[in-house]
């Protein structure tokens, strides 16, 4: 088993009191989605960099919560700069700023 490390940034993040603890747990899923998607950059990235399909349900599923708040999370990290939502063809496309 690895040994997750916690850096600093990442304490400080978790502690930020702007944001609910719903969307901080959405972005770190969201980042680390990212990280994996940048391993297949010719599939998911375009002129504006790597992106993330994560369908709304999915989100209720990990983060526990309604649809509605689901988008509210989604809302939440969009008004505080972390993330840009794109509309694509078939689902939106989530880049992480």
């Amino acid at each position: 088993m690895s040994k997750i490390k916690i850096t600093k940034q990442t304490r400080e993040f978790l502690s930020n009191p702007r944001l609910s603890a719903k969307a901080r747990v959405l972005y770190l899923l969201l980042v680390d989605r990212a990280a994996l998607n940048s391993k297949n950059a010719d599939k998911f990235s375009d002129e504006h960099g790597i992106f993330v399909y994560y369908p709304l349900w999915e989100i209720q599923d990990n983060i526990g919560c309604s649809d509605k708040t689901a988008i509210k999370v989604l809302v939440e990290l969009s008004d505080a700069g972390l993330i840009e939502r794109r509309h694509g063809q078939s689902a939106d496309r989530i880049y992480i700023l």
